[in-house]
């Protein structure tokens, strides 16, 4: 069953835009005006927002292993978090040329994965590199890991699956329609 909690916006113009769990089980929210943490008590009683960051126009969000936070943003790009260090600021990743993030994800390598109306682009440590889909329109809406280890890349025009062999990546269209959007795959254990 559902139940509504009661709880009251920080201002008339807020607007959630992703929720994530961070490691410690805090629910975190990417809204319009900055990223929020969403404190519930005992029998959802006396739930508040605790505002943790002032970075307008928050679209995803993504932890790492070791607890940072990847933010996505509508206008700005990508930046990075250290939530464990109190006077810490986001810090801008510049080498991503993409302002216009739509999605986030981390894969079992802890490599991020990056969906962006530009196109979608792999994150590492060491590393930045854009990569080339099939197709005229590169506006990607999520990117997500399948239980193959593998990316699927969603884009407007169809589904991609993008596969690591001998250090190389491959990219396959798994699916493409000439009408309509794809917006999120889902799945389960036995996949997507």
């Amino acid at each position: 069953a559902f139940r509504m909690l009661s709880l009251d916006k920080p201002t008339d113009s807020f607007e959630i835009n992703v929720f994530k769990r961070d490691s410690h089980g805090a629910i975190l929210a990417g809204t319009n005006l900055g990223l929020y943490r969403l404190r519930i008590g005992e029998n959802f009683l006396d739930a508040s927002w605790n505002k943790l960051l002032s970075l307008e126009d928050i679209s995803s969000l993504a932890i790492a292993q070791n607890g940072s936070i990847f933010i996505g943003t509508w206008l700005s790009g990508l930046y990075l978090w250290n939530p464990y260090n109190p006077s810490s600021r986001p810090e801008k990743i510049t080498a991503l040329p993409f302002n216009f993030i739509t999605g986030l994800f981390i894969d079992r390598e802890n490599s991020l994965w990056v969906a962006s109306d530009e196109g979608v682009a792999l994150v590492q440590e060491t590393a930045f590199s854009p990569l080339e889909l099939a197709g005229k329109n590169v506006f990607t809406r999520s990117v997500v890991t399948t239980n193959k280890n593998t990316v699927l890349v969603v884009a407007h025009h169809g589904v991609f699956e993008i596969s690591k062999t001998n250090g190389d990546y491959q990219e396959e269209k798994v699916f493409s329609s000439g009408t309509g959007r794809f917006y999120q795959p889902a799945g389960d254990s036995s996949g997507v």
